[in-house]
């Protein structure tokens, strides 16, 4: 499985990406939405081809969003208030250049990074 995932991820040229707003998912989970989502939508149906037993969120999603979580699960309030704080400090930039895979230990438990797959042409 990861040969098949770093040749999948060899595959793709680094790209920008920009921040400059924030959406959420009901009240539970804060994020920044990616200014052009494209290119993380066709990493995730890349991926899904490649790996078509392993949906993205076990498949409880039928659209794909692209997002970068700010806050997840956390008092309202407190969310309410970083959400103020980043807005004034967008846009956020950065650049991708590659695809980190994370797991959970436990349902509801910590992620944690287990492996980095770079893109081409670096």
């Amino acid at each position: 499985m990861t040969t098949k995932l770093a040749e999948l991820y060899a595959g793709v040229a680094p790209f920008g990406v920009r921040f400059s707003g924030t959406d959420w998912f009901e009240e539970d989970v804060l994020w920044l939405a990616p200014d052009d989502p494209q290119p993380y939508i066709q990493l995730t149906l890349a991926t899904m081809s490649a790996f078509p037993d392993y949906p993205p969120y076990e498949g409880q999603f039928d659209e794909i969003t692209p997002h970068l979580t700010v806050a997840d699960r956390a008092d309202v309030d407190a969310m309410r208030a970083a959400e103020r704080s980043l807005t004034a400090r967008l846009p956020v930039t950065a650049r991708a250049d590659g695809v980190t895979l994370m797991t959970q230990g436990e349902p509801g438990g910590r992620w944690s990074r287990a492996m980095h797959f770079p893109f081409g042409d670096q």
